[in-house]
């Protein structure tokens, strides 16, 4: 395939590498040069022009999250196929675009986690227990330690006007949440006291009301030197547990713990391959999806609740 990357940062190159793997020719398109480092060698277009006669069977938009959408409407004549990274937009006007825009183009959504098989085993799990009662999420990160390049106040994901904020930028696990348990509604997030002193939330609880009568309680901190990420499946007797750093998932009730061996072993490179192979196969084989924006909902609607200090109902 002939597969054209937007933007040249850590994400970017992360998929340019899986996708040269699995055989694809791959360009980037960006306006500013790279701080980041790469053994490999790829085309790069810096003018619009150069590329806007050109057809790829796929566009990866992985530029600051508040340009998602402008991108995605600038390209949308160059591919019927586009990778939008998370978060998918910012604001509930790109969010009615990117519904209109889904009609006629195949938008895969960059959470990755969907597609990591300790995640899945806990979905079957989910569907054939009726005694499901809540959730626990926790993420807890240190942003000024993720690259080493920057000054993390000068990153995307400090800066309001580029779709910064920890509900944002952290939002795997509030889409971890809508893939288990369905849709949401309403939702009600707290933020705490900034500690990093930058000008998006640092430190949210974020409390999901699934449809299903299942509470999902989120908790995403990127101002946290001890890191952590895991959550529980809490049943009337027993619990599941998940931690994104263990092999494998388990079972602890009231006499016992029981493992879910899964296989083979999960790692962050294991499961954004496992996506972008999904992908090519979908693109190659002109399968068309229907593109689910039910967590663009609960994280806009969490961001509108900090502002309205209430719940919100998702409609």
């Amino acid at each position: 395939m002939e597969i054209l990357i937007v933007g040249k940062g850590s994400m970017g190159l992360r998929h340019a590498k899986i996708f040269k793997k699995l055989g694809n020719n791959v360009s980037f398109f960006r306006k500013n040069k790279s701080n980041i480092k790469t053994k490999l060698v790829f085309n790069e277009f810096f003018d619009f022009n150069l590329i806007k006669k050109k057809f790829y069977n796929l566009i990866v938009i992985c530029n600051p999250s508040a340009l998602h959408v402008k991108y995605l409407i600038k390209f949308k004549n160059l591919s019927d196929n586009f990778l939008l990274e998370k978060p998918l937009c910012t604001n509930f006007h790109d969010l009615k675009i990117l519904k209109n825009l889904s009609k006629i183009k195949n938008i895969y959504t960059g959470y990755m986690m969907r597609h990591d098989e300790r995640i899945n085993k806990i979905k079957k799990i989910c569907m054939k227990k009726k005694e499901l009662i809540y959730a626990e999420f926790k993420w807890n990160t240190f942003m000024p330690y993720w690259h080493k390049y920057e000054n993390y106040k000068n990153s995307y994901a400090s800066k309001k006007k580029l779709g910064g904020g920890v509900i944002l930028t952290c939002s795997h696990e509030v889409d971890m949440a809508i893939f288990l348990f369905g849709e949401a509604k309403s939702v009600f997030c707290l933020k705490s006291k900034n500690k990093l002193n930058i000008e998006v939330e640092d430190n949210v609880l974020i409390i999901i009301e699934h449809k299903r009568n299942i509470i999902s309680f989120v908790n995403l901190d990127f101002g946290n030197k001890f890191f952590k990420r895991e959550f529980s499946v809490n049943f009337i007797n027993k619990k599941i547990y998940y931690n994104f750093e263990k092999k494998n998932i388990y079972e602890v009730n009231m006499k016992k713990k029981k493992f879910f061996k899964v296989k083979p072993k999960q790692s962050i490179e294991k499961i954004y391959y496992n996506q972008n192979k999904k992908i090519q196969q979908n693109v190659l084989n002109n399968k068309s999806i229907y593109l689910n924006l039910e967590t663009e909902k609960v994280l806009l609607a969490a961001l509108d609740s900090i502002k309205q200090k209430k719940k919100i109902i998702i409609n």
